[in-house]
Order: C-alpha cells, then sequence, then structure tokens
C-alpha cells in the first residue's frame, strides 16, 4: 500500500499539525505556478491526496489501520527471510562439516586399502567369477552340479557391486576435493554398467566362438538316443569316442534330423570336448 506519511515526509501515524505543517512546505515546493515540469505536478497532486486523507480523522484512521497491517506483515516477511537464512546457513554449515568428515574417513579408507588395489581386486574376482561361468557352461545335463555356476554368478555380481561402489565413492571425493561441476557419479555408473554388460556378452562371443571352432575342427556326427521331449526341448544321450556317455538338451526344430518314432537323433560333438553338442540340421 502507498504510505502518505511517507509522501508528506513525517513519521509514521504523526498527529495532523505535523501532516499540516509538512503540507504547506511541500505544497510551496511543489505547486505548479512555481514549476512548470511535469513530474512537480504529479507529486503536488499526490502531496494534496495524501493531506485530504491525513486531515481528515476518519480516513485517517481507516489508513492507520491498513499501515499497521501492512508494516506487521513486512515484519513477518523478515523474519520468515532471517529465519530462512539462517537455516541455509545451518545447512551449508553441516553440509561442509559433513564433507570434511567423508574426505578425513575416505583418506584414511584409501591408506589401509588404495583405491588402485580395490579395483584390481574386484576385477580379478570378476574375470574369475565369469571364469567359472565360461568353464561350466557346458555341462552334462545328467551330472553336472548347478553349484560351480551359481557360484561363478554370485562372485561376479558381488565383485561388480564392490567395483561400482569403489568408483562411485572415489568420483564422488574428485567432486568434492576438486570442487569441480563435473557428474563424476554419472562416470562411474558409465564405466560400472560397461563392465558389468561387457562380463555376460564376452561369455557368450567366447562361447560362440569355441563351440563353433570345435565344431568345425573336431566335429563328429552320431546318432544320439531320445530319453524325453519336453515341448520343443529334446533330452538325448550319445556316446562319445566310443566310450563316454553323454546327456544333453536341445531345441527342437523341424530342419533337424530325428525319428521320435525310432526315438534318435544326430547329434554333432566335438570329440575334444563332447559337451560341445549341436544338433544336426538336414543340410549338416
Amino acid at each position: 500500500m502507498i504510505n502518505f506519511y511517507r509522501i508528506l515526509q513525517v513519521d509514521d501515524f504523526s498527529g495532523v499539525h505535523e501532516v499540516k505543517r509538512s503540507y504547506r512546505r511541500l505544497a510551496k515546493k511543489y505547486h505548479p505556478d512555481v514549476s512548470s515540469d511535469p513530474e512537480t505536478s504529479e507529486l503536488f497532486n499526490l502531496v494534496n491526496t495524501a493531506y485530504s486523507t491525513l486531515s481528515d480523522p476518519r480516513t485517517k484512521l481507516r489508513h492507520d489501520n491498513e499501515l499497521r497491517q501492512a508494516l506487521a506483515y513486512d515484519k513477518t516477511r523478515r523474519d520468515i527471510d532471517v529465519d530462512a537464512e539462517a537455516i541455509k546457513a545451518k545447512q551449508r554449515l553441516w553440509a561442509e562439516r559433513q564433507r570434511r568428515y567423508e574426505t578425513r574417513a575416505y583418506a584414511l579408507k584409501d591408506q589401509a586399502f588404495p583405491f588402485k588395489y580395490r579395483i584390481a581386486l574386484s576385477l580379478v574376482c570378476a574375470f574369475w567369477g565369469l571364469q567359472l561361468i565360461y568353464s561350466h557352461w557346458f555341462v552334462n545335463l545328467a551330472t553336472y552340479s548347478n553349484w560351480y555356476l551359481t557360484a561363478g554368478i554370485a562372485v561376479f555380481v558381488g565383485s561388480s557391486i564392490f567395483l561400482l561402489s569403489s568408483l562411485f565413492t572415489y568420483y564422488r571425493m574428485r567432486s568434492i576435493v576438486e570442487k569441480r561441476h563435473i557428474n563424476y557419479e554419472s562416470i562411474s555408473w558409465s564405466l560400472f554398467l560397461g563392465l558389468f554388460l561387457a562380463g555376460p556378452c564376452l561369455i557368450l562371443g567366447l562361447n560362440t566362438v569355441r563351440k563353433s571352432y570345435h565344431l568345425e575342427k573336431y566335429g563328429v556326427v552320431e546318432r544320439a538316443e531320445i530319453t524325453d521331449v519336453r515341448y520343443s526341448r529334446v533330452i538325448y544321450t550319445f556316446t562319445a569316442n566310443g566310450e563316454e556317455t553323454i546327456t544333453k538338451s536341445g531345441l527342437l526344430k523341424d530342419d533337424h534330423i530325428f525319428d521320435l518314432n525310432q526315438h534318435w537323433i544326430m547329434v554333432k560333438y566335438s570329440a575334444a570336448d563332447p559337451r560341445i553338442t549341436r544338433l544336426v540340421k538336414k543340410e549338416d
């Protein structure tokens, strides 16, 4: 709201005597006969409006009540702003203490077990888990145990999580110490996802290459006995290299050579590693 006391250049809630005295002084100063400046004429009109309001007891009382409410509201807003600034200052202080605590804790942790050693350990464990998965990917269906495959998956996943934690903490500490606006957390996530996805892709790629190489170089075609058919998957048994009995399973397709009535199917296996097999197609 407009504070007419300020326009008349007197204290808030001044009496009528002070209002009249100030009005006479300002009216002489801003009267149009004294100055031809348009702004002076506007000020004169504003002074007249303020005087007409404050010289009447009823309008003055109404203006004083509105002014008191406005001043109380402004004081409340100022108090809220002061409280908000105090809260923000406390939050900044707490954040700074937290950063210093995390920095000291990480320094002690890195001194006991350096970052490069943590990364090396996690990578070694991840590749060990991949090696377990890879070594037990081609398994004898009837005799193998799920333990090694499960252990390999657990080691790979656990080491990957440890790797993510190490990368995240390291880059977060760098962002705090260097005070740079670089999203190191995104960098750690990108590195983790790249390594985590590269592992299974590497396993699938190596297994595909290994299977193709073995069947191409050491491949032997043999008739296998069908022991069970479950939907589109067939379980079969054959004798590898004339002495070892192998049981495997595979997806049954129309272009495979098989005879369900005679309970046999043609399979190609690797003489070097009979666990590597493929159901033979007609064009083979």
